[in-house]
């Protein structure tokens, strides 16, 4: 069950997403409304099944502090020629539209610093401070839409 004043922040914090993106550019703003509020509850329904065993037995993942995401090595493999030393070991990171945080812990426990997540959920966020708070890992996470990440990121 989703949160509904957690709903309400998120509409509130970010009156123009549906309509930026032109989803729907002529659309009465209650069906604007009512589209926001379904994928808000779309997706914060999701982040409470990948939380519980969609994303795979996470509790595993916690235990193992050497444990990686599929996602994280797919993408460390696609960045390492970019990277310098081909690690990402020491550098400041902002992983956008992070969902429950499983990558974003990967990418901190590969050695990334100064870490950041950046989601637009308030559920999925919920979920990932929760894990980074178990793997005593020092991530930041922060509601905002990836579009505009600068201006929601903290100074």
């Amino acid at each position: 069950m989703t949160d509904k004043s957690a709903l309400e922040k998120a509409l509130v914090a970010f009156p123009g997403s549906i309509t930026s993106i032109g989803i729907y550019p002529k659309a009465a703003p209650s069906l604007i409304k009512l589209t926001r509020i379904r994928i808000l509850l779309n997706w914060n329904d999701r982040a409470v099944v990948h939380a519980n065993g969609g994303y795979g037995n996470l509790d595993a993942f916690m235990d193992d502090p050497s444990a990686l995401s599929a996602v994280t090595l797919r993408d460390l493999e696609v960045l390492k020629p970019h990277l310098p030393e081909h690690s990402i070991k020491g550098l400041r990171l902002l992983h956008l539209q992070c969902h429950i945080g499983a990558d974003t812990l990967s990418w901190w426990r590969l050695g990334a610093r100064d870490v950041y997540g950046l989601d637009f959920f308030p559920t999925s966020l919920d979920y990932a401070r929760n894990l980074s708070e178990r793997a005593d890992a020092s991530i930041t996470y922060v509601q905002g839409d990836a579009r505009y990440a600068t201006s929601a990121m903290p100074e």
